[in-house]
């Protein structure tokens, strides 16, 4: 079943200071939304709160279900959340181990050596470009080639939402454009897709929607095209920029120096 994401009243308060006030927006099944804003603005924080990895105020409900009532199984059956970066993964693993651990919300138990989970991790190393790269420890890869790695497992889950926080951080040229063509296949195939983005090309690229953050507060939700302003990048980046609609019909920005 493909997924509808909705976001009520999301606030989340640490020592006093409010890092996220009052979200609210709807990321339908079939979409890619894009989340932008200056550095410190609340990015990743909105995506750990939709995750249900911070205790916060509101709801998050995925088809009218409530996130905070499912069980934790239940959850990373249907909602997957992908770090920058997981120091806490032992970096003696190899790839194919780390994405393996994607498998664990379906695994009948821990004996559970059904094919099918196979056949899932090879086509998400596949989809990630690291099947060469399966039997190699995490400890040996470039920071690029684990973001990679956390992609992977993310996709070995099978969710219907899949929130990557930062999934272009320290790729190349070559595979950040892999991986937000991915990212694209993956939301045209159905999938919830949000998706933190420092790019504002990137989100302009590949994006259905963008949800604009700024000093912890959800500022503007809507398609590139309305978002994506000289006006409102100058608002909240401090920066002038121009924008050009190429010949695909999406904007491109160039900053005025």
């Amino acid at each position: 079943m493909t997924a509808m994401l909705d976001v009520r009243d999301l606030r989340y308060t640490a020592d006093s200071a409010c890092l996220l006030e009052s979200a609210n927006f709807t990321a339908h099944a079939g979409s890619l939304t894009a989340i932008i804003g200056p550095n410190g603005a609340g990015k990743t924080t909105l995506l750990r709160a939709v995750a249900g990895l911070l205790p916060v105020h509101g709801t998050v409900r995925i088809n009218g279900d409530l996130t905070a009532k499912m069980p934790g199984k239940e959850r990373a059956q249907r909602l997957a959340f992908v770090a920058a970066d997981d120091t806490s993964t032992d970096d003696a693993l190899t790839v194919r181990e780390v994405v393996a651990q994607g498998r664990y919300a379906h695994r009948r138990n821990a004996f559970d050596r059904s094919p099918i989970h196979d056949r899932v991790i090879d086509a998400a190393l596949n989809d990630a470009q690291l099947h060469d790269l399966q039997h190699r420890r995490l400890s040996t890869l470039s920071s690029g080639q684990r973001r990679l790695a956390w992609i992977a497992l993310g996709l070995a889950q099978e969710t219907d939402v899949l929130l990557l926080d930062e999934p272009t951080a320290n790729l190349d040229m070559h595979h950040a454009q892999r991986t937000l063509r991915l990212m694209r296949r993956l939301a045209d195939a159905g999938k919830t897709v949000l998706a933190v983005l420092h790019d504002l090309n990137e989100a302009a690229q590949c994006a259905d929607m963008v949800a604009l953050i700024d000093r912890a507060r959800l500022v503007a939700f809507g398609p590139p095209s309305e978002i994506l302003t000289s006006e409102r990048i100058a608002r909240h980046y401090g920066v002038r920029v121009d924008i050009v609609t190429a010949t695909d019909g999406k904007p491109r920005i160039f900053a005025c120096v």
